[in-house]
C-alpha cells in the first residue's frame, strides 16, 4: 500500500504544479485567436497598449490596458477604426 500511495501523491503534486499559468508571459507579444464565427483576431501588447485587428469583420481597436495582477487585466478603449 505504501509502495502505490507515495508515487501517487509525488504524481499528484508534480502535475499541479506544472498546471499552474504563468499569465506574465502574455503580458506583451504578438497573439493570435480563432473563432468560427467571428474569424481571426490579432492582438499585440507592448507596454500597456493592446492592439486588436480582425480583417474577417473588419474592426481594429487599441485599448489601454490595467493589470491588477499577473493574470487579470481591465481595457479601456482608445480608439475604434
Amino acid at each position: 500500500m505504501k509502495n502505490i500511495l507515495i508515487p501517487s501523491i509525488l504524481f499528484i503534486l508534480i502535475n499541479c504544479q506544472q498546471n499552474t499559468t504563468n499569465c506574465a508571459r502574455f503580458h506583451e507579444g504578438k497573439f493570435k485567436t480563432v473563432d468560427p464565427k467571428n474569424g481571426t483576431t490579432y492582438i499585440t501588447r507592448k507596454g500597456d497598449i493592446q492592439t486588436e485587428v480582425n480583417n474577417d469583420i473588419g474592426y481594429s481597436v487599441r485599448l489601454k490596458i490595467k493589470w491588477e495582477n499577473d493574470c487579470k487585466y481591465t481595457p479601456s478603449l482608445i480608439e475604434t477604426n
